[in-house]
């Protein structure tokens, strides 16, 4: 009776502390290496955590707030994402908390991955993380943030920072014999793993920029990677395939692993429906894709557990002792079976099985006693092996992939499943460089604006299936336009077309119509080289302004994904199709040729100085383009001189002050060196300087540089003794002979000399034999400065030949001597 007693005791005090102490509930963290069957598969080893500290919130909570709450106790449990390492894990996660972003339009999760993205990235583009790792090829998935990023602020770090990785991994990361990605640097492996680590990156960053190539090595990628792994009689992946069959898993046949692991399905499956996003449905290779998305899926639903709506970690042996159910699989297959819904891939009848997943999935998230989510069941990072090394593979909480996997999915449920995108990109007509910076505006219900980027891509995203759009590319006027754009290099071809001599593409004809009368004529030409220095447009001239084809894209109704939408520019007057982005232009790309004319020059007050600019080789000219800047204190303009090889050139001047822009075209090439036309100038009295300049800003050839010089003068006056004895190198030089007997600045040689003291001084002129051509001044000369005038006569008025000749300064036993040239 004691004994009863005592035994009573001991119950009412055990069930007293039982009651009054916080109940034990149990939330799955890992497998037992007990081996469980299919009827205690919820009984799987626990954490155990007090009820008071956990509870699942799946009555009532839609899964819009599923995603809130999940997407901020990622943060909240992680404040500064600084501290996340670039890593697969950290770029699933980010991949889902940009679906968030997408979805709940909360800048919040925009800031947190931007944050993340910017600890590694450097201001010019270079990024910190380790190309050398032996698994580098999971760490590209982070990238794909670096591409999103990209998108909302253009900045061009990130695109360099995203090309850097794309660099490393086509030239640098190791193959296997069939070209197919190693997952490992020093394995010859194929994991399926690989495909989404790498593949959603190379496709989204070959949309940006417009890259069909890099398209089709994400696509090539999943072929090569399916061709070894897919089971065609199963139609599941296997997990890993060895080069020679070496590795301990794999079959000696097949040399393939011999699970079908279940997130290594899911990633395979999420690179596919991925990438199809981006690969037009002209693509050779999209129907093969979209085949085995389709099989997969047909077969993945096949093993769907009828109870709890998720899938065990060895898919396709759900009974088998041991094997237990997966979030972050379940999760994945949940994601893309809906995704291939939305993008008519999949028939709607598949909606039960998401239902029934989501359900699933829900029972997986707890509610800890902080408010924040509990994602629950998520096996830890896995390697390749057999069913053994699988099932004993630990589970964890709130695993990095386990919370991606869950955005996803609450993402695109509570997301418009009907809504679509419009991308493209914008290129130039004649050599297809992006274009950046153009409006893209969609009038046709509410006006939405769209800038394309660096690499000329645009998009509109969350667009409402059945609707109308119209996309309307703009740019402005003048803008972007570079100094070498609009040329008379391209008057002159338009001229070339209007009589007949040269024909001209349906581009070039847009180009070329400079007052879009849809007609070409020389107006057109005149109208270009008017532009081409500087002249105030007439009132029916378009040239400067851009146009693009087609001038708008209509879809009416939407009703799917519109990519590669391209539009192509033209700028009226750029006939000659050179055109690049103004900041990509450098000097390296200019051809820039010594101008012996423009050297140090004294000059006079009231002097007239001539510059003569020459043609220096046979090329064929059709155009000359010059800008020069001069001192307008110190120099006036005059007279532009034309020589008989320029006679047939139509002119155009615009004298600006301090700048004289010039521009020459024909329809005949010319073909013969010499000297085009002299700019004439006058040192005027109106400035008290001692030196000035010319600057030769350019002379343009058809559509090259030719020159770029500049010469500093030096200004004497009268009442100004020189202080040194000195010689100047004649000018110009070479000295081309006319025969004019009239001295009028194009058929002279000057030679400046300054004597510092008085003396008897002489200049005579020899030729290369020492032989006596030509004497000057022989008298008594006071100091000052002075200057001769040579027209290429000897003593006897005849004209000298070409070639090198000497003069000499003599005063009071003191020579100076230098040499020029004849032509």
């Amino acid at each position: 009776m004691k004994s009863i007693k005592l035994l009573l005791i001991i119950f009412i005090i055990f069930l007293y502390y039982f009651v009054t102490q916080p109940l034990l509930f149990c939330v799955p963290v890992k497998n037992s290496s007990k081996k469980q069957g299919y009827n205690d598969r919820h009984n799987i080893l626990m954490e155990i955590i007090p009820i008071s500290k956990i509870k699942n919130l799946n009555e009532g909570v839609s899964d819009f707030e599923w995603l809130i709450k999940l997407a901020n106790s990622i943060i909240a449990r992680t404040p500064n994402s600084t501290s996340y390492n670039w890593d697969w894990g950290e770029g699933t996660l980010m991949y889902g908390m940009w679906r968030a972003y997408e979805v709940t339009g909360d800048v919040t999760y925009y800031n947190y991955i931007k944050l993340y993205i910017d600890t590694y990235v450097n201001e010019d583009g270079s990024i910190n993380i380790d190309f050398n790792h032996l698994m580098f090829i999971n760490r590209v998935c982070s990238g794909i943030m670096l591409l999103h990023i990209y998108n909302i602020t253009h900045h061009s770090k990130y695109l360099i920072a995203a090309t850097n990785i794309k660099n490393n991994l086509l030239n640098n990361w190791p193959k296997s014999s069939n070209g197919g990605f190693l997952h490992i640097k020093n394995r010859d492996q194929l994991w399926i793993d690989t495909l989404f680590m790498s593949c959603v990156f190379l496709v989204k960053l070959g949309d940006i920029i417009g890259s069909s190539s890099l398209k089709n090595e994400a696509v090539n990628q999943i072929i090569i990677h399916a061709n070894k792994l897919f089971d065609v009689d199963k139609n599941l992946f296997n997990h890993g395939w060895d080069e020679d069959g070496s590795a301990t898993w794999a079959d000696p046949i097949t040399h393939c692993s011999p699970c079908f692991w279940a997130r290594g399905n899911g990633w395979g499956m999420m690179a596919i429906i991925e990438v199809l996003d981006y690969i037009p449905v002209s693509h050779p290779q999209k129907n093969d894709l979209i085949n085995i998305f389709q099989k997969q899926i047909a077969k993945i639903i096949d093993y769907q557990d009828s109870d709890t709506g998720l899938w065990f970690t060895v898919v396709d042996q759900g009974s088998r002792e041991g094997n237990y159910l997966e979030t972050s699989a379940s999760a994945i297959y949940v994601y893309c079976i809906k995704k291939g819904i939305v993008k008519n891939y999949l028939s709607t009848n598949y909606q039960e099985i998401v239902d029934k997943g989501n359900e699933g999935l829900n029972n997986r998230i707890f509610i800890d006693e902080n408010g924040l989510t509990v994602v629950t069941g998520t096996s830890k990072g896995t390697a390749v092996g057999d069913y053994n090394y699988y099932i004993n593979k630990e589970t964890e909480n709130n695993s990095l992939w386990g919370n991606a996997s869950l955005l996803l999915v609450k993402s695109i449920i509570c997301s418009n499943p009907t809504v679509f995108k419009i991308s493209g990109s914008l290129k130039y007509y004649s050599n297809m460089n992006p274009i950046k910076d153009v409006i893209l505006a969609e009038t046709e219900n509410t006006l939405l604006i769209n800038n394309t980027n660096i690499a000329g891509y645009y998009e509109f995203l969350d667009l409402a299936a059945d609707g109308s759009y119209t996309i309307t590319p703009s740019k402005l006027v003048d803008t972007d336009l570079g100094d070498y754009t609009i040329t008379t290099y391209d008057a002159a071809l338009t001229a070339q077309a209007a009589v007949g001599i040269r024909e001209f593409t349906s581009y070039e004809i847009i180009a070329a119509d400079a007052n879009k009368d849809a007609q070409i004529y020389t107006y057109d030409a005149a109208l270009i080289a008017q532009y081409s220095v500087g002249l105030p447009r007439t009132s029916n001239s378009h040239v400067g302004e851009w146009v693009f084809n087609p001038a708008n894209r209509s879809y009416q109704p939407l009703t799917s994904d519109q990519t590669s939408q391209d539009f192509t520019g033209i700028i009226i007057g750029n006939v000659h199709g050179g055109w690049n982005q103004p900041t990509d232009l450098t000097k390296n790309s200019i051809v820039f040729k010594p101008y012996e004319e423009f050297g140090d020059l004294d000059v006079y007050l009231d002097d007239e100085i001539i510059i003569p600019l020459k043609i220096k080789g046979n090329e064929e000219v059709l155009s000359a383009n010059i800008d020069l800047f001069y001192d307008p204190d110190v120099l006036q303009f005059e007279d532009i001189i034309k020589t008989k090889l320029s006679k047939n050139f139509q002119l155009v001047l615009n004298n600006e002050t301090g700048r004289l822009r010039v521009g020459l075209y024909t329809i005949e090439p010319l073909c013969r060196p010499g000297t085009l036309i002299n700019l004439k100038f006058k040192v005027i009295n109106e400035s008290t300087a001692q030196k000035s300049y010319l600057k030769l800003e350019k002379f343009q050839l058809n559509n090259s540089v030719y020159m770029h010089a500049q010469s500093e003068l030096n200004i004497i006056r009268e009442n100004e003794l020189p202080k040194e004895f000195s010689l100047s190198q004649n000018y110009p030089n070479p000295f081309i002979i006319t025969g004019n007997s009239m001295l009028s600045g194009n058929d002279h040689t000057s030679i400046n000399y300054k004597i510092s003291k008085a003396g008897k001084a002489s200049i005579i002129i020899y030729n290369y034999l020492g032989q006596k051509i030509k004497s000057f001044i022989k008298k008594e000369m006071a100091p000052g400065s002075y200057i001769i005038h040579w027209d290429g006569r000897n003593e006897n008025g005849e004209l000298i030949s070409s070639g090198i000749y000497y003069y000499r300064l003599v005063i009071d036993k003191k020579t100076l001597i230098r040499k020029m040239i004849v032509l």
